[in-house]
């Protein structure tokens, strides 16, 4: 299988950004929390959640909450169904 990375796309300017996040499996996952957002992620040496925050740029340099299994499919807390 083939590694994924996070990327930034911004549809008005065209542009796509390699976010400074560890490559994962294909099976990562996303969600938005305040104005972060949380990646699953699967990559050689850890598995967990990494953070990206919208506002200052700034990425998690480990993963903040760590699993043991690939972490795929979430839901924050507080998130209507």
């Amino acid at each position: 299988m083939k590694p994924a990375f996070p990327v930034e796309i911004d549809l008005y300017a065209k542009t796509v950004k390699a976010l400074d996040l560890p490559k994962s499996n294909s099976y990562g996952s996303t969600g938005l929390y305040n104005e972060k957002i949380l990646f699953g992620l699967a990559t050689d040496s850890e598995n967990g959640f990494f953070t990206y925050d919208m506002i200052t740029g700034e990425t998690s340099s480990e993963a903040v909450i760590k699993t043991t299994g690939t972490p795929f499919a979430f839901m924050a807390f507080g998130q209507e169904h």
